[in-house]
């Protein structure tokens, strides 16, 4: 009787998933049509893009003594925003589970991680947030960046209005994540941003809509670079899942229970848990197909 109910239990759970009103169970990551931008942030932005004086920004500290990791991360997830006709179900989750993933899978120090969610994920906080990453990471470092939550597209003409420059991209658009205050930064800043990273062993994820084009930017040597989805494709956020479609079975699945361990050697490398996630999301999202850039296919990146 008891397995009955347990069974009878998992099929109620199974069917009001499938039943839910499409608007109350799934939301896409994409910042267009229905986000509005306050803006972008200016191609000068310091640590204080909304004005007021930038922090002082002296020479790189040196790391931490051992037994600290020389491993840093900021983590960005964002579920509730200023405008909340913006608000999404679990980017937020995301980025706690990533968190958990680094400090209980990988080692990180929890001093060594900057998580921003939902209010704390200001345009002038994750600027900051990308200037102490800058700060304290070397050329022996992992380090991490990771976007969950809106992202979206917008013509080159747009974004050149804020100094960037028209990139030689074939389709002539800028892809850019969004802020809790809604402003955009665009890959064009986060390329010049992270050109100062001098770590060889740099993984980037981003968990919004048109987050594959992210990478033609970011691009470089030492590189990762995971994606939710292709260019020209949206991402999903389900809400039953506590986590994106793509978060859910990358991080939640894939890395924090280890069901990425494809090879059985007892770790989950950045690659693997992509090859884990891609089939099952594609499969539940036919239109969604993960990326991954990867500057070194001989060899995988374990953080």
């Amino acid at each position: 009787m008891r397995k009955l109910i347990v069974i009878v239990i998992a099929l109620l759970m199974v069917f009001s998933f499938a039943f839910l009103p499409t608007s109350m169970a799934i939301a896409n990551l994409s910042a267009k049509p229905k986000v509005p931008l306050k803006g972008f942030l200016s191609a000068s932005a310091s640590a204080s893009p909304l004005g007021g004086p930038p922090p002082g920004h002296g020479p790189k500290p040196k790391p931490p003594p051992s037994p600290a990791p020389n491993k840093w991360a900021v983590v960005i997830g964002i579920s509730k925003y200023a405008d909340s006709s913006a608000n999404l179900y679990n980017p937020d989750r995301d980025a706690k589970d990533m968190v958990n993933a680094l400090e209980s899978i990988y080692g990180f120090a929890d001093d060594h991680i900057k998580l921003l969610t939902n209010k704390d994920a200001t345009a002038d906080n994750i600027v900051a947030s990308i200037n102490w990453l800058i700060d304290n990471e070397n050329e022996t470092s992992i380090v991490v960046f990771f976007y969950s939550g809106h992202g979206g597209q917008v013509d080159e003409t747009e974004t050149a209005k804020y100094g960037y420059p028209i990139d030689p991209e074939a389709d002539g658009m800028d892809e850019y994540i969004v802020t809790y205050d809604m402003y955009g930064i665009p890959d064009d800043y986060l390329k010049d941003k992270f050109s100062a990273i001098e770590s060889t062993q740099f993984f980037l994820w981003f968990g919004s809509c048109h987050s594959g084009g992210m990478s033609p930017d970011l691009n470089d040597n030492g590189r990762v670079i995971v994606a939710a989805c292709a260019e020209a494709e949206v991402a999903w956020d389900y809400l039953l899942l506590h986590n994106t479609l793509f978060g859910y079975y990358y991080v939640d699945q894939g890395m924090l229970h280890m069901l990425g361990d494809l090879n059985g050697d007892g770790t989950v490398t950045v690659e693997e848990a992509f090859d884990y996630a891609v089939p099952l999301v594609t499969e539940q999202e036919p239109g969604q197909h993960p990326f991954i850039w990867d500057s070194d296919t001989s060899n995988d990146l374990y953080l």
